[in-house]
């Protein structure tokens, strides 16, 4: 069953979570720093469409939600397919609006769960785009990793995000066993962009609730 966001309490002590956040980095990122710092080979042509694209077309506050949904999903092409865990599954779980689609990747022998929140502003990101980063996670965590799609802006403006990936969390506390291979496995939460941000508001939130007993950095 899917609860509502828990009032601000004391938390109670529970079975772990953690939220992975950026470390600060050691150089302040000024024009001068980016400017002596060459791209990495993998990363520069994706840079240069990304440019291009910007140079020749319309400015981004003329381009349509759906527009740049499209834009953003033939751009996540250029990261490939990525590896294959042993099993990828498509699949709803309950939300506070419907049913929420996830995908769970996982491994034979696989421990812990590492719930993963897409980014890309709240209004464009989806499962796709992130397919080959969850892939990889997968692989090289040894956990299982769940991706959400939560509802997105502007159809399904704030808090929409946040409920829907709090359910998440909850529904994977409730399936631990299944998930992460025993009653305590360890839950992860973590994102890019507004993903980041949610991982961080879904972490208090399991805090307050009693499902943490701390948050680990890093």
């Amino acid at each position: 069953m899917v609860g509502a966001a828990p009032a601000r309490a004391a938390p109670s002590p529970g079975r772990p979570i953690a939220v992975l956040l950026p470390l600060q980095a050691s150089e302040p990122q000024t024009d001068d720093y980016c400017a002596r710092t060459p791209l990495d080979p993998q990363i520069a042509p994706i840079v240069e469409v990304v440019e291009s694209a910007a140079a020749s077309g319309p400015p981004p506050s003329e381009i349509s939600v759906d527009d740049h949904r499209a834009g953003y999903l033939a751009l996540s092409a250029f990261a490939g397919a990525g590896p294959a865990p042993d099993h990828v599954e498509d699949r709803t779980i309950p939300g506070p609006a419907g049913q929420i689609p996830v995908r769970i990747y996982r491994n034979e022998g696989a421990r812990g769960i590492f719930v993963f929140f897409h980014g890309v502003g709240f209004t464009i990101g989806n499962l796709d785009p992130h397919d080959e980063v969850c892939r990889q996670l997968a692989v090289q965590s040894g956990a299982t990793v769940m991706a959400e799609h939560y509802r997105l802006a502007p159809v399904a403006p704030f808090p929409a995000g946040v409920d829907d990936s709090w359910a998440a969390v909850q529904w994977v506390d409730a399936n631990r066993v299944e998930l992460g291979g025993h009653a305590d496995a360890k839950i992860v939460v973590a994102g890019d962009s507004a993903g980041g941000n949610l991982s961080a508001a879904v972490a208090l939130m399991a805090c307050d609730a009693g499902l943490v007993p701390g948050v680990l950095r890093r």
